[in-house]
């Protein structure tokens, strides 16, 4: 016996959740969509030579977050790529890149060889 049909139930559509300017990890879950799709392509343009990526689904691309709720923007910071250099060693590298909350832009971007 199969059912096809609706429930009765009511959906409402739910608010954008609304994060205070001090609240790092409310903004780091809210944005986290926007840094990693506008992050992601200056970290692989940082690479001299070839990368590759150690993040997965239960390992996410950004670990860390700083806020500066003064400037109204948030540092995404992580560690989750391998660079090769000239003589084919891979080196783990920490990058981070500040977004502005309103705007949504990328302002700043530093990586460095280095593991959080």
């Amino acid at each position: 016996m199969y059912f096809v049909g609706g429930s009765d139930d009511k959906q409402t559509a739910e608010a954008p959740k609304v994060c205070s300017n001090t609240d790092t990890q409310c903004n780091f879950d809210k944005n986290m969509v926007d840094a990693v799709t506008k992050c992601k392509p200056l970290v692989e343009h940082a690479a001299k030579y070839e990368f590759e990526w150690t993040d997965g689904l239960l390992d996410p691309m950004f670990s860390h977050a700083r806020i500066d709720s003064k400037k109204n923007q948030l540092t995404f910071i992580g560690d989750k790529v391998k660079f090769t250099n000239g003589f084919n060693a891979k080196m783990t590298m920490t990058y981070a890149c500040t977004m502005d909350l309103k705007t949504k832009e990328i302002v700043d971007f530093k990586i460095s060889e280095s593991k959080l």
